[in-house]
């Protein structure tokens, strides 16, 4: 039953895999099926916790490790990264209809206004950024991210899977993967990794 998993979830990534380097692409959760039921059952757990409006969400899911997302807000006059983690992969227990053992992990990181600000700015020029790609890469493997921010009372999310390492994208994603290591409490330097929001966001702009 295994290896049905797997194959579903490689048919998944084959049919929905665009290579982009310099923008997002607008997500869709709707295609196809199997994906959209996985998300709609997905999402409510691993953004427990979280403000319903994003200033800046990340969301990342692998192809074949458990799922992870960040939440940047403002609570109390504090201005936190909601860090959350799930105990083993979605996926699988969620197709076998076992999801109630997966197990959400929680945590939180106090950040100073600063980067609070910058990760903002980031997240609001890469969403002004989303467009169609021009061209499809097929792959049976990677990371889909998602960036989601809110825009007067909608939620917009961009996507993007597995870009160059040293593209805008690819370094749009390991600045992520700061934040969220942050949130959970790993000794990140907040003033290192707000150099390189600040950098990343000259580039783009």
């Amino acid at each position: 039953m295994k290896h049905v998993y797997i194959l579903i979830f490689l048919l998944i990534s084959f049919v929905s895999c665009y290579g982009q380097n310099d923008h997002l692409k607008p997500a869709n959760f709707e295609t196809p099926e199997i994906l959209k039921e996985y998300y709609a059952s997905l999402f409510p757990v691993l953004y427990s916790g979280f403000d319903d409006k994003p200033v800046a969400r990340y969301t990342l899911i692998p192809s074949f490790s458990s799922e992870f997302a960040f939440s940047v807000e403002k609570k109390a006059n504090q201005f936190l990264i909601i860090s959350n983690s799930l105990s083993t992969s979605y996926w699988g227990h969620w197709y076998a209809k076992d999801k109630s053992k997966v197990i959400v992990k929680h945590a939180s990181t106090k950040i100073n206004e600063e980067l609070y600000n910058a990760i903002t700015t980031l997240f609001n020029i890469v969403e002004k950024q989303t467009q169609d790609p021009k061209t499809k890469i097929m792959g049976l493997d990677g990371e889909t991210s998602y960036f989601s921010s809110t825009v007067g009372e909608e939620v917009k999310t961009g996507e993007t899977w597995t870009p160059d390492g040293n593209s805008p994208m690819g370094n749009l994603v390991k600045i992520c993967k700061e934040l969220y290591l942050i949130g959970n409490g790993q000794p990140i330097s907040q003033s290192a990794v707000l150099t390189e929001i600040n950098q990343l966001t000259l580039a783009l702009r």
